[in-house]
């Protein structure tokens, strides 16, 4: 196939090839190819529906409206992960998948989106915004993954504020590395693969490590065996320098403790 004159077809594998990229390959691969995917669907005019004409007007509408509606979030997450810059098309309607979605489920996107780097959120209305994603009722288990992987990322920003955060957020937040860890683990033993399975339990990880309470470090063990699970399930280079990591920061953190403590004892 050329990309000389793309159609549908094109635009689906590089949303496959995008997704693909995310769980076995690098940051920067992936992230090219989802600006690639978002160029695509521009060319395409998938992000305009009344422009869509010649051999694209047989397709269905409903499914040019879901691969766009698909897409624009895969991007935008991948871009923030990366902290890289988002393709925006002229023109971009409205996600309109209103219909298909809950109102809670198209909450998670619109949360996300608040996360944009260069929109500044003072630490209220960070907290607000961890508590009320907390609280959506989410059925399928990649939404509530990504309601884990948000929270974390929104708890991110709280800590760089340098807000002390509430009895409430804390719990809310232990609550939710319980369910992604279980989440992960049930999704990698299914062989279900999603991008988050790895990298919800590894950030969970790296939050509990930062809060650093023994509410919080009595959660790391559970995480550490999570990963390694997913690790030996999925047997990838990406995986397992994830795991390598996670390794690394624990014994950082332990030999703080045993510095910590050998000062007590002078």
């Amino acid at each position: 196939m050329t990309l000389g004159s793309p159609n549908v077809d094109h635009v689906i594998g590089w949303l496959l090839r995008v997704l693909y990229l995310r769980f076995t390959g690098t940051p920067n691969a992936t992230w090219m190819a989802s600006c690639t995917l978002m160029h695509l669907i521009e060319t395409v005019n998938l992000h305009q529906v009344s422009r869509l004409s010649g051999s694209l007007a047989n397709e269905s509408i409903h499914l040019k409206q879901h691969l766009c509606c698909v897409a624009r979030p895969f991007h935008m997450w991948i871009s923030y992960d990366c902290g890289r810059s988002r393709v925006e098309s002229r023109g971009t309607r409205e996600l309109s998948l209103n219909e298909a979605w809950t109102p809670d489920e198209l909450a998670i996107w619109h949360n996300s989106n608040s996360l944009d780097p260069t929109r500044h959120l003072e630490p209220t209305g960070l907290e607000a915004l961890l508590l009320h994603t907390a609280e959506l009722q989410l059925v399928h288990s990649a939404l509530r993954l990504k309601r884990c992987n948000t929270d974390l990322c929104i708890y991110r920003r709280l800590r760089v504020s340098g807000r002390m955060v509430s009895r409430d957020v804390s719990d809310q937040l232990l609550r939710l590395v319980d369910e992604g860890s279980e989440i992960a683990l049930d999704l990698a033993t299914r062989r279900s693969p999603w991008w988050h399975i790895v990298k919800a339990p590894f950030q969970a990880f790296c939050v509990l490590l930062a809060i650093d309470s023994r509410a919080s470090l009595e959660w790391v063990p559970k995480v550490l065996r999570v990963l390694q699970s997913i690790a030996e399930t999925y047997k990838t280079d990406a995986i397992n320098e994830t795991l390598a990591n996670a390794y690394t920061l624990l014994r950082i953190q332990h030999q703080r403790k045993k510095e910590d403590y050998d000062h007590l004892s002078h």
